[in-house]
Parts: C-alpha cells; sequence; structure tokens
C-alpha cells in the first residue's frame, strides 16, 4: 500500500460490485429502446475499447455475459 494521494485520472478494479448495477442499467436503457444489446461496446464506451485488449466488435450482451473476462485493462 502507498500513501500516494489520489487522482483524478486513477483507474480502479471494483471487480464484482458493479456487475448487477450496469446488467440493470443497460436491460432499463435496452427497454427504452436508447441502446440495443446488440449495439458494439466501442459505440458507446469508445474510451473503454482502447483499453481492452481482443474486444473487437465486441457487443454490449456479449461484455455483460463475459464481465468477468473483460474484466482486465492494459
Amino acid at each position: 500500500m502507498t500513501q500516494k494521494a489520489i487522482q483524478p485520472d486513477d483507474l480502479f478494479n471494483i471487480s464484482s460490485i458493479s456487475k448487477s448495477d450496469t446488467s440493470a442499467i443497460i436491460l432499463k436503457l435496452q427497454k427504452e429502446g436508447i441502446l440495443s444489446l446488440d449495439d458494439t461496446l466501442e459505440q458507446w464506451l469508445p474510451e473503454v475499447m482502447s483499453q481492452i485488449t481482443d474486444g473487437t466488435n465486441l457487443t454490449v450482451c456479449e461484455f455483460l455475459i463475459g464481465l468477468k473476462q473483460f474484466s482486465q485493462l492494459n
């Protein structure tokens, strides 16, 4: 553990804490017609896609199903 102050651009691994919330919000947005589970993740979160290896054409649905395997950012 370090004593370094937290910076605005610091990333944190929040693991399983947010999976159910993220899924519920995405399904609500789908029901409202705002997004489709077939949309690419890059369409909605290009800044995240730049940090995921082997994420080409990853859909929102595939991301939710495999959330654990894509939890490691570069």
